[in-house]
């Protein structure tokens, strides 16, 4: 797009007002350049020998064409890739909080088995304690100290 932007300022010195046709947006969204590329790539084509004589390849329409493919893929292919994060993050979420239900479950029970055994409930305290980081929970522990804690208590 630079190129036929570039080369469309040298024809508007014979044609007036080609450039402002073929101006680059800066800093624009991905559809809106997408949009604008495919702009170019239409109005450039009844202008295309004259883009050819200032040195643009035969087949820079098309180069650009290609292009424009590329990069529509690339963005349907990282907006994908955010869904599937969204998706993915959800479903941990689910399976933490589903965790969490279970941990606060087996506590009544650890806690009524063990009632009198005050270090094995201490053991079973530290193997519990979860950790909030971020906005986000997340089990400091692992699911191990947790078992053998229940597992000393004889539950």
């Amino acid at each position: 797009m630079e190129a036929i932007s570039r080369t469309a300022r040298a024809l508007a010195i014979d044609t007036p007002g080609l450039d402002d046709k073929f101006r680059v947006p800066r800093a624009v969204a991905d559809q809106v350049l997408i949009s604008v590329a495919r702009a170019f790539a239409r109005d450039a084509m009844p202008l295309a020998s004259q883009f050819v004589s200032h040195a643009l390849p035969d087949d820079f329409i098309a180069d650009l064409e290609r292009s424009i493919a590329e990069f529509d893929d690339a963005t349907r292919d990282q907006q994908e890739g955010r869904d599937t994060h969204v998706a993915a993050r959800a479903s941990i979420d689910s399976a933490l909080e589903s965790g969490l239900e279970a941990v606060r479950r087996l506590d009544a029970i650890v806690r009524n088995r063990l009632r009198d055994d005050m270090a094995t409930i201490a053991v079973w305290d530290r193997s519990r304690h979860v950790e909030r980081r971020n906005s986000r929970m997340k089990v400091e522990a692992p699911a191990v100290a947790a078992t053998a804690a229940t597992e000393a208590a004889g539950v």
